[in-house]
């Protein structure tokens, strides 16, 4: 399975394509989540990027998250509203 989050760096510009076009870019289980924390953490430790642009591959930017695993507390949907806020 392809990576979701691709990042591309250049003179100073990194840009973050989430990569499920297919989908319209859902941000939908922990390992897209964590996707994010570490190129979070990964842009944090490089004083040489000035910005960050978050783009969606396809027609459209995200979807926001996947419905049914929203309705099934699947994946980052899991817990209680209360466990969700407090792994943001």
């Amino acid at each position: 399975m392809m990576d979701f989050l691709i990042y591309e760096q250049q003179d100073g510009i990194v840009t973050l394509t989430m990569n499920r076009p297919e989908e319209r870019n859902p941000l939908s289980d922990e390992s897209q989540f964590d996707e994010f924390v570490s190129a979070c953490a990964r842009i944090r430790a490089d004083l040489s990027v000035r910005c960050v642009i978050l783009t969606g591959a396809g027609n459209a930017f995200c979807a926001g998250g996947n419905i049914k695993h929203m309705r099934d507390k699947l994946g980052i949907a899991e817990g209680s509203t209360l466990d969700i806020q407090n792994r943001a």
